[in-house]
């Protein structure tokens, strides 16, 4: 009997250890010196894609700290990245009720369950990340990708542009919300938010160039200059539909001007003057230089008066003419769309980009939650105008000499539609 007893107690007491054990929370212990740096060394073999070399330290490192939360991200990571699934839905399950979980922990979660074919899983997931962490832009980035994927695009733009609230500086929400805007009635937010998205990762080549295209598409559908035998010009912008210039104010008497018509009608003083001059808009990055400038330099001030730092795009633009960068700030956004003309104009401006890109890494386009660009934001800080206040706005912005000493045309000389 004493035998028997002494199984059951030995048999109760293995499984009160493996009950506390499972138990245990992930915390981010510290970690031995030696083991942090074979764990950064880890790291930077996954970014190489050496995934094998890593597993072998990961392993490694998980009999000695099982519960760290530290090793057990990065090691859940490679799992990913090597396709394991099952791994990560089974630890990241743990990780996100760590008490150090952060938004990329409910990410890799969610993001393990929608590859394993889980979406709703998945969506639960990233929610339950939202109410910890509301202010995660890659959580609300996820969430809009299931709705973009399923096809219920006016939702992922909903979300995506709660993203872009949540957090103006993350690039990713930017990106996708541009590609669908620009693929809508409402390219204008495409336009926008594409470059936003451009500024706020200028090292992302591969999307940026994808970006760059699109923005350039969107310029040569949408404005167009035609010549009649009699040498009288006609320009067309389709940009920003025209019920879409000026709007009622949910909730309050009075209209709103929104940004799509405000630019639309800047960009008119350019597409007018090369009207002028017989030039026909074929959207190369010359052209797209001098078009988009002419409309900075129409915004202000009066653009930027209404919008104040609710739109900080043309703020941002503007201190790059100021800076004298702003033709090699063109190539830079667009040198994926006419690679032979980029190489001329590099061949013979080196010394001009290279000062641009020194510029541009000390300046880059800061956005938090009182500068922004974005969607949700921009109405919320304007106040709404009676319908002659909003047309006088147009107006003004419409007649107004730019900056540079080009005069606005005059609306017997050229038809603009």
């Amino acid at each position: 009997m004493k035998k028997i007893n002494a199984i059951v107690v030995a048999l109760f007491l293995g499984m009160f250890s493996a009950a506390v054990t499972r138990a245990a929370k992930i915390e981010s212990n510290p970690l031995l010196p030696d083991d942090l740096k074979a764990l950064t060394g880890a790291v930077e073999l996954v970014d190489r894609g050496d995934y094998d070399a890593a597993l072998k330290v990961y392993e490694s490192l998980d009999k000695k700290y099982p519960r760290n939360f530290l090793v057990q991200y990065e090691y859940m990571y490679l799992r990913y990245k090597m396709g394991d699934y099952a791994r990560v839905v089974k630890v990241g399950k743990d990780l996100v009720k760590s008490p150090d979980a952060d938004p990329m922990a409910y990410q890799l979660y969610g993001n393990a369950l929608d590859m394993s074919g889980k979406a709703d899983k998945a969506r639960k997931v990233y929610s339950e990340g939202l109410r910890r962490f509301p202010s995660a832009g890659s959580l609300w980035l996820e969430l809009g990708n299931l709705e973009n994927i399923a096809g219920n695009y006016t939702e992922a733009l909903r979300l995506y542009n709660a993203g872009v609230q949540a957090q103006p500086s993350f690039p990713s929400n930017y990106y996708q919300a541009a590609l669908l805007y620009l693929s809508s009635n409402q390219p204008v937010w495409g336009l926008v938010y594409a470059e936003t998205a451009i500024l706020l990762a200028p090292d992302n080549h591969g999307r940026n160039r994808t970006l760059a295209e699109a923005m350039a598409g969107c310029f040569r559908e949408n404005i167009t200059v035609s010549f009649e035998p009699d040498n009288k010009s006609a320009v067309k912008i389709t940009l920003c539909p025209g019920e879409s210039m000026i709007v009622p104010a949910p909730g309050a008497d009075g209209v709103y001007v929104t940004f799509p018509g405000i630019y639309e009608t800047c960009m008119l003083h350019g597409i007018t003057e090369m009207a002028f001059r017989g030039e026909v808009f074929l959207g190369t990055i010359p052209q797209l230089a001098a078009l988009r400038r002419a409309a900075v330099e129409a915004y202000f001030p009066t653009g930027a008066e209404y919008f104040g730092n609710a739109m900080c795009l043309p703020e941002y633009q503007k201190k790059i003419i100021d800076a004298g960068h702003w033709e090699a700030y063109n190539y830079f956004l667009f040198y994926a769309i006419d690679q032979a003309d980029a190489a001329a104009w590099l061949a013979d401006n080196d010394g001009r980009f290279s000062a641009f890109l020194l510029w541009l890494q000390a300046n880059p386009l800061h956005l938090d939650a009182d500068h922004t660009v974005g969607f949700n934001n921009i109405l919320a800080h304007c106040s709404p105008l009676d319908p002659e206040g909003a047309a006088g706005i147009l107006e003004k912005l419409a007649t107004q000499p730019l900056q540079n000493g080009n005069q606005s045309t005059s609306p017997g000389a050229t038809d603009a539609e």
